[in-house]
């Protein structure tokens, strides 16, 4: 949980740092080459972090009930628009602030209430 977490801040800080190739993309996006491209990436990109919540679930961080691609997309998507959102100024906080915000955001997506009040219940 802890690494999904981490990638996640990681990856909104790699998105602010090549904010221009992002941008490039969101308009790029529609020809064929990229698109296809794109898509590879995304198919990948789901699949590494469905993965690394399938094993976060094996542990019973993440209910194992919940479908680990679909809670991987709403991860990727996380980072993703919180991340555009940023680039287009619709924040003033700095991506410091953004990329440990959607680190947060992503850990109560993600830990069970269960878990989540088991947690702080027993944390000092």
């Amino acid at each position: 949980l802890t690494r999904i977490c981490q990638g996640a801040e990681a990856s909104v800080h790699f998105m602010a740092a090549n904010a221009s190739f992002f941008s490039f993309l969101d308009h790029e996006s529609g020809e064929s080459l990229v698109a296809s491209l794109l898509q590879e990436g995304r198919v990948v990109h789901t699949r590494d972090v469905a993965a690394q919540i399938a094993e976060a679930q094996a542990l019973h961080l993440i209910d194992p009930a919940e479908d680990a691609t679909l809670l991987g997309v709403g991860v990727i998507g996380a980072v993703t628009h919180f991340s555009h959102a940023h680039r287009l100024g619709l924040t003033n906080e700095p991506i410091e602030v953004v990329a440990a915000f959607v680190a947060r955001w992503v850990r109560q997506a993600l830990v069970p209430p269960k878990v989540m009040m088991r947690t702080v219940l027993t944390t000092p």
